[in-house]
């Protein structure tokens, strides 16, 4: 108290001496060398606690184990992981030992587990992690590189033409519904051929398949396999239902036909056939009574990535675009990327240049409206969270049987064939695909099936811990 005393009878000299200035640089620099040693003290303690946690040789042995488990990740994704391996390793100054292998009944699923050791003080300390793995590897592209339509629910495909004289309408691929396939052909005159579908038919609940011409008679054949019923999961599952119905043309009575896999297998449980008269014809392949659709697996596009290279392009809008007349190609040798947060709309759209590559992103419902115009050898595709609706018929330029389309849509797709005559195409929908023919005198079309070339980066394949807990040591 009496140094204190001292200083303070000092610092009133000061001030009296007309020393003002020297006492408050002195009085400043105290509280400043002050401050330093407490933010000092306080950063030393601060790091010194969080050195003390991290050095813990518990948590550098669980940290080791940790490790473990990343390097059993690769070895998953590079499609190693046939049968029980492991592997082990030297890393962060312990060492680890992993064991991998696939889930019992599984493809996909895989259980991993590790344990790290870390030795100090001639203590060694362990930890021991389990974890179960969901990796469908390149199996998560099937929707897409194995079907020409593919819909997570129900795919509806209905031939409704004013009139057909014998010209069908052909669909060269397989078409697939996790829930219910309805076809139906129901032409309002018609006295030959309507729909031909040149691969195999699948509905994971039931297919259905009508021809019955409002006059007349019509025939549709699937030339492939017809497959329904949960293979995995049976029970309730696995209907298949043919009606043939014909009509009259004046005094005479037209049949209807229906080719059910005539050359092929009928996978199903139940198989249901109704006629309209005993003219129609049910022709059917080989039944097999089984559950016939295997599991798949439906990739998810990456938005963000698709959202980076719009925003480089200055093709990005946040909210509600509406695009329409000529669009130049701004994506260089790499692909011209539309993306909004909100709808997005075409009107009136066109490619002004060959070899095109589009992709029209949206975080709400796609909509094409009046016509579209394409140069030769084209790439078109449409990647929408909503649904995906073309409100389009016979509206493609010239060139257009050299275009590919693509599109994937969170909920519905919605489009006629007559707008894709001669084209490559691939449909993938989370919900429903709905595909009508009709509005047109002489519905021909003929759809072809084209895997899409996606970038990988924008519909990448995840690796998923489903499952995750810590063992005891031995």
């Amino acid at each position: 108290m009496d140094g204190l005393r001292r200083l303070a009878h000092r610092i009133r000299k000061s001030f009296r001496r007309g020393e003002a200035g020297f006492a408050i640089i002195i009085v400043l620099a105290a509280l400043l060398m002050l401050s330093v040693l407490g933010a000092a003290s306080l950063l030393l303690m601060v790091s010194s606690l969080k050195g003390a946690v991290n050095m813990r040789p518990e948590e550098r042995a669980f940290q080791v184990a940790e490790s473990g488990l990343y390097v059993a990740h690769s070895r998953i994704v590079n499609n190693e992981v046939k049968a029980l391996i492991a592997d082990s390793g030297a890393l962060m100054g312990g060492e680890y030992s992993v064991e991998m292998q696939p889930k019992s009944g599984s493809a996909t699923e895989y259980i991993v587990t590790s344990e790290g050791s870390y030795v100090e003080g001639g203590t060694t300390y362990r930890r021991k992690i389990q974890e179960e793995v969901y990796y469908s590897g390149d199996q998560a592209f099937d929707a897409m590189r194995n079907y020409l339509f593919f819909a997570g629910r129900d795919l509806n495909l209905n031939a409704t033409e004013l009139l057909n004289l014998s010209i069908p309408i052909y669909i060269n691929g397989d078409i697939r519904a996790e829930e219910d396939m309805n076809i139906s052909c129901r032409p309002s005159a018609s006295v030959g051929d309507g729909l031909v579908i040149n691969g195999d038919v699948e509905g994971k609940n039931s297919v259905s398949v009508t021809a019955a011409p409002s006059i007349g008679g019509v025939r549709v054949s699937i030339n492939g396999d017809i497959r329904a019923g949960d293979a995995l999961k049976p029970a309730g599952t696995g209907t298949v239902n043919l009606n043939a119905d014909g009509g009259w043309i004046l005094f005479f009575y037209i049949k209807s036909v229906i080719n059910a896999a005539r050359l092929n297998n009928i996978y199903c449980t139940t198989l249901n056939q109704t006629k309209g008269s005993s003219d129609d014809e049910i022709n059917l392949g080989t039944r097999v009574n089984q559950c016939g659709v295997q599991k798949i697996y439906i990739p998810k596009p990456n938005m963000d990535y698709y959202k980076a290279i719009a925003i480089d392009q200055g093709n990005y809008t946040d909210g509600d675009v509406s695009l329409s007349g000529n669009i130049k190609d701004v994506g260089g040798s790499s692909a011209t990327v539309y993306y909004c947060t909100g709808n997005m709309t075409l009107n009136g759209f066109a490619w002004n240049q060959p070899s095109m590559n589009g992709v029209f992103v949206c975080e709400g419902n796609f909509t094409a409206n009046s016509t579209l115009q394409f140069s030769a050898a084209s790439k078109f595709q449409v990647i929408a969270k909503g649904n995906a609706t073309f409100n389009n018929a016979w509206s493609f330029g010239s060139g257009a049987s050299t275009n590919e389309h693509f599109f994937w849509a969170g909920n519905d797709v919605n489009f006629d064939l007559g707008m894709f005559a001669s084209q490559k195409l691939q449909v993938t929908a989370l919900r429903d695909v709905n595909v009508s023919s009709n509005g047109e005198l002489f519905s021909t079309s003929v759809v072809n099936y084209k895997t899409p070339e996606i970038d990988v980066s924008g519909f990448p394949i995840d690796l998923r811990i489903t499952n995750w807990k810590e063992l005891p040591s031995e």
